[in-house]
């Protein structure tokens, strides 16, 4: 490839518009940093002359004949752990037909899991957030790049904290993922037995969609009320924002990471909720999941695993003391700056795209 060429990369999002999470804190932010020009594409027919295509696997993989027709650089970005799911052989099936019944796919596939595999075997790379799903993946491919999302956008610097009686207790995520907090049930109930004054703030999309995030509109306050029948009165939901989870930052709060241990996608997930707390500057409590695990044990924090009633409760109230609240905290900032700044997760974009096998240069972009 002669030097100074311009290569084009046409990039389908993982939500419309590139509105996703996931799209704004992984290639888009490193697009936007590097000030390259990158075109948006529904499905792959987009791509045709391109030299790089980057999509991910929610995009319409159904269009095999597309796919084997292309003829430049295809990068699979893979974002959960969908491939670590034990799932009975219908529901498989049911995931296909509701794709195309959905628009996701042009094509019906009853064998969405054959299809999804056979895709990723194929791309030249594949990018997914954790080292745990790399494993899974390399399976399938070799050319693997691990990329968890980057929330440096989320950094603010670190004030005095004053400090309050009322112990807050902080959860962020999808709708989807609400049930996770059925894990805390009997954790909030020695609480209150103890007489502690607790208030935990949730902050998601207050309406959501289930399965495929099309079927569905599901209310998040009744949602919430079956999950958590018996304290309502303890409870505040708040739509998610960037915004709502920047006044979180130099704020005396405890994050909550629960994870119910036998849903088997769950605990595949990588470990980009705990950093995004870690930014923000939130001390954090998690199920010991394996990401969870890894890191905790990295940043020196392997008494924030916890599992059982009795280990929540000491370490919510542990952390509910300034001192240990800021020891804590101290050692997430370390392991932020060590490991997940915004220069660290641009070099990892500059890595995967500019160490490609077509020997692509930095100038050529």
């Amino acid at each position: 490839m002669a030097s100074g060429a311009r290569i084009m990369i046409v990039y389908t999002p993982f939500r419309k518009g590139g509105e996703s999470p996931a799209d704004k804190r992984r290639f888009i932010l490193w697009a936007k940093n590097k000030g390259l020009n990158f075109k948006y594409s529904k499905n792959i027919l987009g791509a045709v002359g391109s030299e790089i295509y980057i999509y991910p696997t929610n995009s319409d993989i159904s269009m095999e004949d597309e796919f084997n027709k292309f003829n430049g650089y295809r990068i699979v970005q893979i974002v959960d752990g969908y491939l670590s799911a034990r799932e009975h052989f219908l529901t498989k099936w049911a995931r296909g037909i509701a794709k195309f019944i959905s628009g996701e796919t042009s094509y019906l596939k009853i064998n969405y899991d054959a299809l999804l595999k056979k895709n990723i075997r194929q791309a030249d790379l594949v990018i997914c957030a954790s080292v745990e799903q790399a494993i899974k993946l390399r399976e399938l491919n070799q050319r693997v790049s691990v990329i968890p999302d980057n929330h440096s956008e989320f950094y603010r610097t670190r004030t005095q904290i004053d400090d309050t009686d009322e112990v807050v207790l902080i959860w962020e995520g999808m709708g989807h993922s609400l049930k996770h907090l059925s894990v805390l049930e009997d954790v909030f109930e020695e609480l209150e037995n103890r007489g502690i004054n607790w208030r935990l703030q949730i902050f998601t999309d207050l309406r959501y969609k289930k399965y495929a995030n099309t079927f569905l509109n599901i209310n998040a306050i009744s949602d919430i009320r079956k999950h958590l029948p018996n304290f309502q009165d303890r409870l505040t939901l708040i739509q998610w924002s960037e915004g709502a989870i920047l006044n979180l930052a130099n704020k005396k709060a405890i994050g909550l990471v629960p994870i119910m241990t036998n849903d088997n996608l769950a605990n595949m997930k990588h470990e980009c909720k705990l950093l995004l707390f870690w930014q923000v500057g939130l001390p954090t409590l998690q199920t010991p999941i394996p990401s969870y695990m890894r890191v905790s044990n990295e940043a020196g924090l392997k008494e924030n695993l916890v599992q059982d009633r009795n280990a929540w409760v000491t370490r919510i109230l542990e952390l509910s003391e300034l001192q240990e609240f800021n020891r804590v905290k101290k050692l997430q900032d370390y392991y932020i700056n060590s490991f997940h700044t915004l220069e660290i997760y641009l070099k990892k974009w500059d890595n995967a795209i500019y160490g490609t096998e077509k020997s692509i240069e930095m100038n050529e972009l």
